[in-house]
């Protein structure tokens, strides 16, 4: 699988940490200490990765996989919604899921100026 599509996802958080997908992974990267935490419920690739505008909340949206399914047993993305600073500095989902809305994969996400939409 070729990369390029998400070469342009790395965001920087409030604390001066970064954000970026790696495969299936959102990884949050320290340049600090040099450390790494992992987002790692996506069961596919990452395709796409936004920032809210608090710059601590991130969505990122995985390939579509077999094990999630539209309503039509098709192949769903998934989209997750997590806390880049959760509990003792690691990331921690904070929302269901979104699948069974997209089939195949999605070129495109963001958090309306608000934040109260994506």
């Amino acid at each position: 699988r070729d990369p390029a599509g998400v070469r342009s996802n790395v965001k920087y958080l409030i604390d001066g940490r970064m954000v970026y997908p790696a495969g299936s992974l959102g990884v949050v990267f320290d340049p600090i200490s040099n450390t790494q935490e992992y987002f790692t419920d996506h069961d596919g690739y990452i395709d796409v990765l936004a920032l809210h505008p608090n710059k601590r909340i991130v969505a990122t949206g995985g390939v579509a996989t077999w094990s999630r399914r539209t309503a039509e047993n098709k192949p769903s993305v998934s989209i997750f919604v997590w806390d880049s600073c959760g509990p003792g500095g690691k990331p921690k989902r904070i929302s269901k899921p979104f699948a069974r809305q997209h089939e195949a994969s999605l070129q495109a996400m963001s958090f309306s100026t608000s934040g109260e939409k994506l």
